[in-house]
């Protein structure tokens, strides 16, 4: 009989025991703009009662010409369930809600709001990102119910658009002429960036306004470039227990993770929220070097159709697939001194690893996986940004050192090779196993076959362990409660590859909410023993959206959790720039006034963002994005952009910002700055 143990998801923990698996993910949040609702269309069904019939209960869709609504229950056992809701639509739709039957208490919802209950009926309503859906697409939402009562689907009420799939062809609009007689640079003879699409979460004027933004001219300030480089040029090896950089100079990662890419938006989360060059700087001003991306097999075959991306807050986005966006990430670390490890979190895009627990299966072979590790590899290879290759998030199925077809240590061996054979000068990185010998650890922490069954790779100094460590709060594993020192479960399941001079490990993920006394505890002593060793980390995550640990930001996507900072300071004051980004700028910065051509009757809310040029976020301004709120009579605001110095590089060149508001309204300035 073996212990049950938990690995975290996006929301929830899932249960693997002996006999199956149950749990809840999130869904990926979708993020559609539109217009105004147009026409308000009642879906309505009978109730269909759902028996005690063996397999997976059914309950009936409702349909309309315009659209359908189905749900899947997905796991089912007496005291509870989990479902899953699709709303497919063949019209544009902005706002929606549904009544149903949970049979029993809500006790979890992703995607959805309850906006009433009266005993087990509730009344759902959208997300801030998903009230908007285009014609010919669908969302998903899904619950946990605590309760062993049927599941129906009551009515289902949507309210019909215009046109929310014109949304995207919106964005690629190009913005207003500049004003007469003023000269304004554009790159390579192309036409400035399109001002951005209408948010969908900002109230709509009585009457739509004008918007103009002007063009500042300013002077690069004095001094030298910015430094941000947190380490030296080249590649990362090992060298005994170490990770080395191109000199043979120890280098100590202090990571994030930061996911979504492995998911069904295929772009990092947060960017509904946020703009993605500001989420880096943060990162990178905090003290953070190295980012872990999770991405999914689907992503590398696909390209991956994105969604969940507020266009307002990054316009530059706009038009993108979800591995453009990813080079653009990578390209940008770059710019800032952050490193990138890429980790093939799964091979469908969703939470979490596999579903099965191995590294092929659902529809994909170890071939198909390798083919996709040399499609990155060939992808990324001269990206100086990237370190590696973690070759497979959390492969908590399989076995170490047996032979079998679900041999990790022998497959990890095979995979890292053919990306080496494409990337000779990446770090491979092998996360373990969650049973060896029938002993139980987290999902990806057990390296105890290491030992015995070292993985062989062409290039043994290119190798690297990896594990998972999480707190009590994420499952209250034995060892937390047997009086067993931490340090000696830690010794047992992989710190013995660091003492025993077998090579070195990189803690792939650990990280907490913190909110516990006994997690406070795990986390200073694991800290004190990364210290000890010298391990590098990653912590999970920067995203608030991790149901078992929460992230470094809080759930505005803004606030940076000072619990995380507290418990990440020893390390951090290491590897902080001397200066934030933000603050480098010498109080020289480029100021545009954003106006309204008219006061408007009502608050307006004006998204804005800056978009390169010739010149480039992190090395010549400061990456901004934001809202400006305008209160009833107001005409004029305005939004400063940081300018960096560059050590007197000499020339003239220039950067946008876009404006938009949930009018439609749009337009772009441009600033110059001027050289020596």
């Amino acid at each position: 009989m073996c212990p049950p143990y938990f690995t975290h998801k996006y929301d929830t923990p899932v249960l693997l025991a002996c006999g199956g698996l149950a749990g809840v993910s999130t869904r990926a949040k979708r993020a559609f703009k539109g217009p105004m609702a147009k026409l308000i269309l009642i879906l309505m069904a009978a109730l269909l009662a759902v028996g005690e019939a063996q397999g997976a209960p059914q309950v009936s869709d409702l349909v309309s010409s315009e659209a359908r609504l189905s749900a899947n229950v997905r796991e089912d056992w007496q005291t509870g369930s989990v479902v899953d809701v699709t709303m497919s639509v063949t019209e544009p739709v902005d706002g929606w809600t549904v009544e149903l039957d949970a049979g029993g208490s809500i006790v979890n919802i992703w995607n959805a709001v309850v906006m009433s209950q009266r005993g087990t009926r509730y009344v759902l309503g959208p997300a801030s990102y998903n009230h908007q859906i285009r014609a010919g697409t669908s969302i998903e939402f899904g619950m946990e119910i605590d309760g062993g009562g049927a599941f129906s689907l009551v009515t289902a009420e949507v309210k019909l658009a215009a046109d929310v799939a014109g949304q995207a062809a919106d964005a690629a609009i190009a913005p207003p002429p500049p004003p007469p007689g003023t000269a304004i640079p554009t790159p390579g003879g192309q036409r400035a960036p399109a001002a951005p699409a209408a948010p969908a979460t900002t109230a709509v004027p009585a009457q739509a306004v004008g918007l103009g933004v002007s063009n500042p001219t300013v002077a690069e300030p004095p001094g030298a470039a910015l430094q941000l480089a947190a380490f030296a040029p080249g590649p990362f090896s090992v060298r005994g227990t170490r990770i080395v950089d191109s000199g043979g100079r120890p280098v100590e990662i202090h990571g994030i993770n930061w996911f979504g890419f492995e998911t069904e938006i295929y772009v990092p989360h947060g960017l509904w929220a946020r703009n993605w060059r500001d989420m880096m700087d943060e990162v990178r001003s905090l003290g953070f070097n190295t980012l872990r991306i999770p991405f999914s097999g689907e992503l590398v075959a696909t390209g991956g159709d994105v969604s969940g991306i507020d266009f307002a807050l990054n316009p530059d986005l706009a038009g993108l697939n979800g591995i453009q966006i990813l080079d653009l990430i990578v390209d940008y670390a770059d710019t800032i001194g952050l490193r990138v490890l890429l980790d093939y979190h799964r091979g469908k895009p969703g939470g979490g690893p596999n579903d099965n627990g191995l590294w092929y299966g659902d529809g994909r072979t170890e071939a198909d996986v390798i083919a996709e590790w040399q499609a990155m590899a060939e992808r990324y290879r001269d990206k100086p940004a990237v370190i590696g290759a973690d070759l497979m998030n959390e492969p908590h199925m399989a076995t170490w050192g047996d032979g079998s077809a679900t041999d990790w240590g022998a497959a990890a061996g095979r995979i890292g090779n053919a990306v080496l054979e494409v990337a000779p000068d990446w770090l491979v990185i092998v996360e373990g196993t969650a049973v060896y010998d029938g002993d139980t650890y987290w999902w990806g922490g057990n390296l105890q076959g290491v030992r015995d069954h070292p993985v062989r790779l062409s290039a043994p100094d290119k190798l690297v362990y990896s594990i998972h460590d999480y707190p009590p709060s994420v499952y209250e594993q034995p060892w937390f409660s047997d009086g067993r020192p931490l340090r000696e479960v830690w010794d047992k399941n992989w710190g013995y590859i660091v003492r025993d001079g077998i090579g070195p490990v990189l803690i792939g993920e650990w990280g907490s909410f913190l909110e516990t006394h006994a997690d406070l505890t795990w986390a200073a002593e694991l800290s004190d023993y990364i210290t000890s060793l010298g391990v590098p980390w990653f912590w999970w995550s920067l995203n608030p959206n991790s149901g078992d640990t929460g992230g470094l930001l809080a759930d505005d996507w803004t606030t940076v959790r000072p619990e995380v900072i507290r418990v990440l300071q020893p390390f951090l004051a290491t590897s902080r720039p001397p200066v934030p980004l933000a603050a480098s700028a010498t109080n020289a910065g480029a100021v545009f006034a954003v106006t309204l051509d008219a006061p408007a009757a009502e608050s307006v809310a004006v998204r804005f963002a800056t978009v390169d040029g010739t010149a480039t976020a992190g090395r010549d301004y400061v990456a901004t994005a934001g809202t400006l709120t305008f209160d009833p009579g107001e005409t004029r605001k305005s939004v400063s952009v940081p300018i960096l110095p560059d050590g007197g590089a000499g020339g003239d060149t220039h950067f946008y910002l876009v404006v938009g508001d949930a009018s439609g309204s749009r337009a772009s300035g441009t600033a110059i700055i001027t050289g020596d």
